[in-house]
């Protein structure tokens, strides 16, 4: 049981730093996207009136809503069960 246990906090260690590094590689290539989009030039009138400090912290605070940022939780999931049907696999047939 303990090689069992020590594995899957390795697996999930491993997991976690992957995770983290595709959050954030993903949130700094957007707010470079931001940042060039704001140096292309206004294209709606909103962007006039900000500065770029306010024009990235509102793309960030929208990108934060949307669903890329929610789908980097698949990360964990599907090694998961990739593992628990290996293992029922092993064990059943």
């Amino acid at each position: 049981m303990l090689p069992w246990l020590r594995n899957i906090i390795l697996i999930f260690l491993v997991l976690s730093l992957i995770y983290a590094v595709l959050r954030f590689t993903s949130r700094y290539t957007r707010r470079q996207k931001l940042i060039s989009e704001y140096e292309a030039g206004p294209k709606e009138a909103s962007q006039k009136d900000t500065s770029q400090e306010v024009y990235v912290a509102a793309g960030l605070k929208k990108y934060d809503k949307s669903l890329r940022p929610k789908l980097f939780v698949f990360v964990f999931l599907i090694p998961i069960m990739i593992m628990g049907v290996l293992i029922y696999l092993a064990q059943y047939s």
